[in-house]
């Protein structure tokens, strides 16, 4: 380390004045200049011994020379990243910077982009003239290109600093608290506030012409292109629209807001492309590791977060609300009865909508006395908007950056309480507020009502099987075998299975999860985040892998009750299920990437958070596991572990389930929705493109064990 800074400060002036540069980008780039000096061909020939326009013999001797895995670490993406923001913040070295970012390019090549480390200056200028020398005399010359958001973020940033945002970025990083970017949050929220009321109304306006009246559900998503084609950075509709919430009862302070709307799109989108979790390439979720893996669960949570409005269709709203409710067993009458009155009141609001083709609404309190006269009385009604009603100067009060998810308050209250009445924000987000409105009532009468809560989530589910024509076997017990108990080393003795069914081609094991991802989560708390995905879906995929295990050890899976399932030539495919969205964790080939990056791995735990973290690990760790033993178990796990597992919410399986009549049916939507890869986001949007691709459709077979990215 010593030899670090020592060699830093020999080379300080050698930084062009006027650049930002900070600790390990600016330390890669001081050696580059150092060995750009310094550069002599006989010297760096000698070195080579070799062609130095052969790639293959400069990439061997940069491998030999940084093979030293002690040192400074450096995330080469990061420093891409930021070479990337330099070049465009200094435009008189950019050409300087442009060199040093393809030479560090043809490093990461050479040791195949691992996370590179260095030990010493001297080895490293050594690799660098190696490069140079490369770049001299290659005749094919090599391209390193940068993600196309790279780019946007540089483009981002030196348009805000233009405007008066001076963001520091530090090896690609921006820090959440940078009083810059506190500022520039404050400069939106602001334009947001001259507008008033209006903000709200111009904002669904925009986005109305995105909704779709059959599937009642808003489609904000970009599409990704797998053949190269130039995108522009996303409106953060999500962000934008927290923050239209909070103004619903101002009077606007502009005559003409054209202006002001111009402006907050513009300073949005460079606030959001800077976040840089809108990644532009199909594949970038599909390139996950254990590496990356932290960063990119907390990327796939607050994508949908800034960039989506939060949604349940009314559809399924109609199908779940009070039904959920009257499911959880011990509910007193008189709770039931409020649920049912006040769900009803709040469904025939949301119907009206529908009938005046309207995504929003303002009605007085005299219209909803008129609309609901024969549902509840006057003063019951009274009662029933105030308690499912908040204030609009408490809507999203404290809500100002995209990490403030946990201030926000919007998915809380169906209807916000203004001076001439009710306002419904949007009406998908309304029907995620029903749910929160009808829990709080039963929360007062039953204290315990949330607490068997999944139970009444499986019942419902089993019902909508049933609707279905879908025969299946529910809440199946089983015993864990001695054997497995030591193979895997786990105290469970025995498993369930929600629910198993059988097809011609599948043994589906299925696992309902009511647990969701909390407020924390959606503003990107990582231990948050690891906490809520490992209760939910990991802990699911444990309990169902178990059962997979004995299927593919002893070939049948025995119920306590003596009922018997045998594997024969099927595949096992595990679903899990939770209550509601998970953000884009369900996505296309997310679910995959999010299973395979966190086997394997250990969270680092701190001393205020030491439980939390041994409970994180040993779910991880019993994961790892129980994978280990089933990849050896059945060759065709090695190939492709997590191919048969799917991850969807009781909405998602509502629309899997619409016009399904028998097991093969269900099957065939299952697969379906987890065979094609959009990368759009949004699993909704996803599986409703799927349905009309006649591919898929046609050679179901040929796309059994296989994903098409389209």
């Amino acid at each position: 380390m010593a030899a670090i800074k020592s060699a830093s400060s020999r080379l300080r002036n050698l930084a062009p004045t006027g650049m930002e540069m900070r600790e390990n980008t600016r330390q890669y780039y001081l050696l580059f200049l150092s060995a750009k000096k310094n550069y002599c061909e006989p010297r760096l020939n000698h070195i080579l011994g070799s062609d130095p326009s052969d790639y293959k013999n400069i990439y061997q001797k940069i491998q030999e020379i940084l093979s030293d895995e002690e040192g400074i670490g450096i995330d080469s993406q990061n420093t891409r990243l930021q070479l990337t923001i330099e070049e465009k913040l200094s435009p008189h070295h950019s050409d300087e910077i442009q060199q040093s970012l393809s030479v560090f390019g043809t490093i990461r090549d050479a040791i195949q982009g691992k996370t590179l480390n260095f030990s010493n200056a001297s080895e490293w200028e050594k690799a660098i003239g190696l490069s140079l020398l490369l770049h001299n005399h290659q005749k094919n010359k090599t391209n390193h290109v940068v993600p196309e958001e790279y780019t946007h973020i540089a483009e981002s940033m030196f348009s805000l600093k233009k405007l008066g945002f001076n963001i520091q970025s530090v090896d690609g990083i921006i820090k959440e608290d940078d009083p810059e970017l506190l500022r520039l949050t404050t400069a939106i929220d602001y334009r947001v506030s001259s507008l008033g009321s209006n903000g709200l109304n111009i904002f669904n306006q925009i986005i109305s012409e995105k909704f779709s009246v059959n599937d009642m559900r808003f489609y904000l998503y970009r599409t990704r292109n797998t053949l190269p084609k130039p995108q522009e950075p996303h409106p953060p509709y999500g962000y934008v629209f927290n923050l239209f919430c909070k103004y619903t009862d101002s009077k606007p302070k502009l005559k003409n807001p054209a202006k002001a709307i111009n402006e907050i799109q513009e300073l949005s989108t460079h606030l959001a492309t800077i976040l840089d979790i809108d990644k532009m390439s199909p594949w970038a979720n599909i390139h996950v590791s254990h590496e990356n893996i932290l960063g990119k669960i907390r990327e796939w949570v607050l994508y949908p977060e800034v960039f989506y409005i939060p949604q349940l269709s009314p559809n399924h709203g109609k199908e779940m609300f009070p039904r959920l409710f009257e499911l959880i067993e011990g509910l007193p009458s008189d709770c039931i009865e409020e649920i049912l009155k006040t769900c009803a009141v709040l469904q025939r609001i949301g119907n009206e909508l529908t009938r005046i083709k309207s995504v929003a609404g303002h009605f007085s309190e005299q219209d909803l006395v008129a609309l609901c006269t024969d549902i509840a009385s006057k003063q019951e009604l009274i009662k029933i908007l105030n308690n499912t009603s908040t204030s609009a100067n408490l809507i999203n009060k404290d809500y100002i950056t995209p990490y403030d998810a946990h201030k926000s308050n919007i998915k809380e209250t169906p209807l916000i309480k203004t001076k001439e009445g009710y306002l419904i924000a949007n009406i998908t987000t309304y029907n995620i507020a029903i749910f929160r409105a009808l829990l709080k009532i039963s929360n007062k009468h039953y204290p315990r009502s949330e607490l068997k809560f999944g139970f009444a989530l499986e019942e419902f589910i089993k019902e909508k099987f049933l609707y279905s024509n879908i025969v299946f076997h529910h809440s199946f017990k089983y015993k864990v075998p001695e054997y497995i108990r030591k193979e895997i080393q786990t105290k469970r003795h025995e498993g369930e299975c929600d629910f198993i069914i059988e097809t011609k081609e599948f043994i589906y094991l299925v696992e309902v999860k009511k647990k969701g991802l909390t407020k924390e989560s959606y503003s990107g708390n990582i231990i948050s985040l690891l906490t809520d995905t490992t209760l939910s879906f990991l802990k699911s995929i444990n309990q169902l892998s178990i059962a997979e295990l004995i299927l593919l050890t002893d070939k049948k899976l025995a119920s306590k009750q003596g009922v018997e399932i045998l594997i024969g030539k099927r595949d096992v495919f595990k679903l899990a299920i939770s209550f509601e969205d998970m953000a884009s964790l369900q996505c296309d080939s997310i679910k995959t990437s999010l299973l395979t990056g966190l086997y394997n791995i250990e969270v680092n735990s701190t001393t205020d958070e030491r439980g939390i973290i041994e409970s994180i690990n040993k779910s991880i760790l019993e994961f790892t596991r129980i994978h280990n033993k089933i990849s050896i178990t059945d060759e065709k796990y090695s190939h492709s572990p997590f191919h048969h597992v799917s991850y969807i919410s009781t909405p998602q399986l509502l629309t899997i389930l619409e016009n399904c009549g028998n097991n093969e049916d269900f099957s065939h939507r299952i697969c379906r929705s987890n065979t094609i890869i959009y990368s759009l986001m949004d699993w909704y949007a996803s599986y409703n493109i799927a349905k009309g691709k006649k591919l898929i459709d046609e050679n179901m077979s040929v796309f059994k064990n296989k994903k098409l990215i389209t």
